[in-house]
């Protein structure tokens, strides 16, 4: 089977069509370590599959894994390579509409723009603000924001705890870490990180299910923008710049000062492709 390897904003995902194979999600699950070993893009590992399937009332259905196979979040720059990947494999009849798909269960829409997929996400599940955690004896402030993929945000520039960290530093990852697996998060957390400069905002993501930085995050930068929004009166959209050095855009669609879609905006490219063998 073809596996394509795609850029979403410097996220890498390993991207299949399950038309012809029709195989089930545990198959994929299955061989997840098998798929993701073959991705090396440079300095990026692969931090995510994604496979398409042909779906009765959308124009396709898509499913998640992370690398260590977990699944059942959205995953917004996921989303948008899969529009990308739909658009160029015919799964969509192209007209004056949105696009439509299913991914962890809910239903999104999207439209193609010039060198951007646009994707529309719902308004915030929770929004939580001022959370304090302690980690390693230091107070740790951030809001909690749940867009079907769950984040702890932090100003990295006006909390306490965040004085004898580098932003780029690798001890920051640490602490990120620790972050994602405490004990306030029953279910665990990505943890996010960010900090102004001149026009944007520079984000770091600690991502669950890759346990590491990403080169980007989509739900990760619309709940940051969210954060900024909320605690800065900073008006959307917000442009922000992840480790892999590429541009995303977190808008919302609103009416009467209330959210009605989370807006994420940025490039989604093709890379490379291989054939895996013994699917």
């Amino acid at each position: 089977m073809k596996i394509e390897i795609m850029s979403g904003a410097g996220n890498i995902f390993a991207v299949l069509d399950n038309r012809i194979a029709l195989k089930n999600i545990d198959a994929y699950k299955a061989i997840i370590d098998k798929i993701v070993k073959n991705i090396n893009f440079g300095k990026n590992n692969c931090e995510g599959v994604i496979i398409l399937n042909n779906d009765n009332l959308l124009d396709f259905d898509a499913w998640f894994l992370n690398p260590d196979g977990s699944s059942g979040m959205m995953c917004g720059n996921g989303g948008r390579c899969a529009v990308d990947f739909a658009l160029r494999h015919n799964f969509i009849e192209l007209g004056n509409k949105y696009i439509k798909f299913k991914m962890a269960g809910s239903i999104y829409e999207a439209d193609a723009m010039n060198n951007a997929i646009k994707l529309f996400l719902p308004p915030p599940n929770i929004f939580q603000s001022d959370i304090n955690i302690v980690i390693d004896g230091v107070m740790i402030k951030g809001d909690y924001v749940n867009v079907g993929t769950d984040h702890f945000i932090i100003d990295y520039e006006n909390c306490y705890g965040m004085n004898n960290y580098d932003f780029e530093s690798t001890e920051i990852i640490d602490l990120l870490q620790k972050i994602r697996f405490d004990s306030h998060f029953t279910n665990g957390t990505n943890v996010n990180i960010y900090k102004k400069i001149e026009d944007s905002y520079l984000i770091r993501t600690f991502e669950r299910g890759v346990e590491a930085i990403t080169g980007a995050c989509g739900t990760g930068t619309v709940s940051t923008a969210l954060s900024i929004n909320k605690n800065h009166n900073v008006s959307f959209p917000i442009k922000f710049i992840p480790p892999s050095g590429d541009w995303l855009l977190a808008d919302i669609v609103s009416d009467h000062n209330e959210i009605i879609n989370l807006v994420l905006i940025g490039p989604a490219i093709y890379l490379s492709n291989f054939n895996l063998e013994n699917l």
